[in-house]
């Protein structure tokens, strides 16, 4: 039946940063099933996300050490700043995109043979794959994920350097129709010690998400 219209009521553009300076995560941040309180903290390093890598990997059907928001555009590049200094060969953090245990792909700080290494990681069903390592320098890294309808990009640089792409992954292995599922895909961080608790913590000072299309289809 006809009725009056409301008024409007526009709602500010979230910003494309994140620097993790509230008590509290955004409304945009999500978890994997329920969190552990003793994996994360805002207070740890004020200005930065703390996480502590469990012995639950990305890989089980658990809840990881795990930060992310949904991927809400086709196209469009998350980017963290991360400290990370593996101590054990078991140990990783970054930035992964996923859609569930058995379909994600990573771009982590990891410990191989002695030494600090970046590596660009891809999980399709039952087959699991390093596709790319490169030696890091000591300090902070930038990690990035940048998102095209066909396609993700894995890329990383030292804070004023460039960008280095390590490996593409295709999109259609994280889709609904590949990889089954309802929540569509997350992006975020997170940090595992596969099978035993980590020793040093992931922190990351920011993180960035810019859409550069137009929003998904709800």
């Amino acid at each position: 039946m006809p009725a009056p219209g409301l008024p409007a009521f526009p709602v500010a553009k979230a910003p494309v940063r994140d620097d993790f300076e509230t008590a509290d995560l955004a409304f945009c941040w999500n978890f994997l099933r329920n969190p552990r309180p003793a994996d994360w903290s805002l207070s740890e390093r004020p200005g930065w996300l703390t996480l502590h890598g469990s012995e639950v990997s990305l890989d089980e059907a658990d809840s990881p050490a795990f930060v992310a928001r949904r991927q809400q555009h086709f196209e469009c590049e998350a980017t963290v700043c991360v400290e990370f200094d593996p101590i054990g060969d078991h140990e990783e953090a970054g930035l992964t995109v996923i859609m569930n245990e058995q379909h994600h792909y990573e771009i982590a700080i990891v410990r191989h043979e002695g030494q600090r290494h970046v590596a660009f990681k891809r999980r399709i069903g039952s087959m699991a794959n390093v596709e790319a390592m490169r030696p890091l320098p000591p300090g902070p890294v930038q990690l990035r994920i940048s998102a095209m309808p066909n396609s993700y990009a894995f890329s990383c640089a030292v804070p004023g350097g460039e960008f280095e792409v390590l490996g593409e992954g295709e999109a259609r292995y994280l889709s609904s129709e590949v990889a089954g599922g309802f929540t569509g895909v997350y992006v975020g961080m997170y940090a595992t010690g596969n099978g035993k608790r980590c020793q040093a913590p992931a922190q990351f000072d920011w993180f960035d998400y810019e859409g550069t299309n137009a929003p998904l289809p709800k």
